[in-house]
């Protein structure tokens, strides 16, 4: 259970991402990308980037398996729990617009789109963690890592002249840095909860042998300042040091 001190601190971050959110990011699947220049395209969906958009559609409909995760772990959060909420809006709209290119370029048709969510649902994905602090960690590596697979794909879809695709990459990968720059705050307030808390007096690491953790556990007071970020991220602002190349 997190202190009430730092659940104050997540929903304040949480205020300030969903004004931002509601201010300059918000899109709609069916206004802002421009279907309409399929019809006046004679050129066929490249198959390439038609299996890579189901094969990314497919992942996206993993949210309720990840909506769950989110919600079990952090539903005494306000501040987070209310950010799983919104994610899940947005993130529904990434294998939405992806369904819709699929259908509306004729890739594949209704049936098909049904099989396969149907066989995508068929299997569950768990949580790799059971605490929200490294759920949170996990969180931000998978929405980086989503981000730069979903920046190269638009530049594919660019080199490959599709009319639709890089737009809606463009949108989907905004989101995505959105979500991880979120997650990497929530990191920085773990990190610095933990930095202000009592050194602890037991000179034992309980870690196993071989353990990376080993060469930086808070065994003494000593030790303990080698966890610390270097001097020139020190404080509480130095996730926003991080990744600010998606500000459009």
């Amino acid at each position: 259970m997190t202190s009430r001190a730092l659940r104050e601190a997540f929903h304040r971050e949480f205020m300030t991402f969903f004004e931002r959110a509601e201010r300059t990011r918000r899109w709609n699947v069916f206004t802002d990308i421009a279907w309409n220049r399929l019809a006046g395209s004679a050129q066929m969906a490249d198959p390439r980037l038609v299996r890579c958009a189901e094969t990314f559609c497919g992942v996206e409909m993993y949210l309720p398996d990840y909506l769950r995760a989110h919600l079990d772990l952090m539903r005494g959060d306000y501040g987070r729990a209310w950010f799983a909420a919104n994610w899940g809006y947005e993130e529904a709209k990434h294998s939405l617009a992806l369904r819709e290119y699929l259908r509306r370029t004729g890739a594949r048709d209704d049936g098909e789109l049904h099989d396969y969510a149907e066989t995508v649902l068929a299997r569950s994905w768990r949580a790799p963690y059971g605490d929200g602090r490294r759920m949170t960690i996990y969180g931000a590596i998978q929405e980086l890592t989503t981000f730069v697979i979903y920046r190269k794909q638009r530049r594919w879809a660019e080199r490959l002249g599709d009319p639709v695709l890089p737009e809606i990459y463009r949108l989907i990968g905004r989101d995505e840095m959105a979500h991880a720059r979120f997650y990497l705050r929530m990191v920085g307030l773990h990190w610095l909860m933990t930095r202000t808390a009592p050194a602890p007096t037991s000179r034992s690491c309980s870690a196993p042998s071989g353990c990376p953790q080993r060469t930086c556990c808070p065994t003494t007071r000593t030790e303990s300042r080698s966890c610390a970020p270097p001097a020139s991220t020190a404080g509480s602002s130095w996730p926003r040091s991080c990744c600010r190349c998606c500000e459009r």
